[in-house]
């Protein structure tokens, strides 16, 4: 539990998430939790972060911000070889973007990664309510990705800025089943 204002943690390497747990920035002091609007104040900002990465069912992650990644932001991805993940809840997340950002920059300077969320070999995944921009790809779900939902997400743009991706803002992808989407 952070105390004190909004933390910004720059250039830190994430340990992967092995085992169920709940990460709710939104709970600690100096966060505003998310309305129906998708405004909301996460109380941990990771700027430059490696990627977090999360290879356990059970897992929730909600109320950060993640921007300045190499490759993606929040990624839910089995080891190789093991079954698939389930129940893995992304929600009220900032990816890509931070609160009070106005512009993706371009080039190097650009903000996001190259997907801003990943779901592959996960069942029963929710992603919603997250504002998701600046990224090559927004929002992927891919192989092996079995009941999942992409639901309410503000993709590319929050209160009329533009925080556009720059190939898509959702895709799901071959090798995949039963799933929905929805902006």
């Amino acid at each position: 539990d952070l105390a004190g204002p909004p933390h910004r943690i720059v250039g830190t390497t994430l340990p992967h998430i092995t085992a169920p747990v709940e990460i709710a920035g939104v709970t600690a002091s100096g966060a505003v939790a998310p309305g129906a609007d998708r405004r909301f104040q996460p109380s941990v900002t990771l700027i430059g972060a490696a990627n977090l990465t999360i290879r356990s069912s059970g897992v929730t992650i909600r109320g950060l911000a993640f921007r300045g990644f190499a490759g993606t932001g929040i990624q839910a991805v089995p080891q190789t070889g093991a079954p698939a993940l389930t129940d893995v809840v992304i929600r009220e997340n900032y990816v890509g973007v931070e609160p009070g950002q106005t512009t993706c920059g371009t080039g190097p300077s650009r903000t996001g990664g190259s997907s801003g969320i990943l779901i592959r070999g996960v069942q029963n995944a929710l992603v919603a309510y997250n504002v998701v921009g600046c990224n090559s790809t927004g929002i992927l779900v891919a192989e092996g990705a079995v009941r999942s939902e992409v639901v309410a997400n503000g993709v590319g743009v929050l209160d009329g800025a533009d925080f556009g991706n720059v190939t898509v803002g959702i895709d799901v992808t071959n090798g995949t089943a039963g799933n929905a989407q929805s902006i």
